[in-house]
């Protein structure tokens, strides 16, 4: 019997509304078109360390020094007058990004909510928990709510599987995991989850699936 739930977050609970790409663009001045290149070009000019630095946030505030740094670096690749003010605003599209919360998750998980304990194993930066994971308080639905960079393990990696089960009082076959990502539901699978559902419309025969998330209250068992 399924006594605790671990959701993937984005796709799942909530959506990207707007592009963080189009937002930058707006406020740069160039074809929305144009950014994912920019993007690229900009990553690709970035030295080891500078990659390092990513991979090493952890908290809130180093998400804001890296993305402070990198929109500097773009403004200066594209020749364009900044200042801090611009600088924080561009970083902002993605610490504060334009997320929905998807059909039907308000309602269900406070029906979920009612059966199973709730928890959140999602591959994010920080911001995640900052931003997203308020919009209408669903923060206060799940425990523990686990942001892949904060611990420095991501899906599929088995270690943060592993990790997510160390927190469970429960044992794995009595946890469900919820995921639109393939590879992540695999991985959950052999890690002995007792119940797999792919958020997604791929049909796959090993795994339930739906695109509807009130739909997971009769999948669930």
């Amino acid at each position: 019997m399924i006594k605790q739930i671990y959701f993937d977050a984005g796709k799942v609970i909530f959506t990207r509304r707007t592009p963080d790409g189009d937002r930058i663009a707006e406020l740069l001045g160039f074809p929305k078109d144009s950014y994912n290149k920019i993007l690229q070009n900009v990553i690709d000019s970035q030295s080891p360390e500078e990659n390092n630095k990513f991979w090493s946030i952890k908290t809130i505030d180093d998400e804001y020094r890296y993305l402070n740094e990198f929109h500097e670096k773009m403004c200066k690749y594209l020749n364009h007058e900044h200042d801090n003010n611009l600088i924080t605003k561009l970083s902002e599209c993605r610490i504060k990004a334009d997320f929905v919360v998807n059909d039907g998750v308000v309602e269900t998980i406070k029906t979920l909510s009612k059966k199973y304990k709730l928890s959140i194993l999602s591959n994010a930066l920080p911001s995640r928990r900052h931003h997203e994971l308020l919009l209408d308080n669903l923060i206060s639905y799940f425990d523990p709510v686990i942001i892949s960079f904060e611990i420095g393990m991501h899906k599929p990696d088995s270690k943060i599987f592993e990790y997510a089960l160390s927190l469970s009082e429960f044992r794995p076959s009595e946890i469900a995991f919820v995921d639109d990502n393939l590879k992540n539901i695999q991985t959950a699978k052999k890690m002995g989850f007792g119940q797999c559902i792919l958020f997604s419309n791929s049909i796959d025969s090993d795994f339930k699936s739906t695109t509807d998330f009130r739909k997971l209250v009769d999948l669930i068992e």
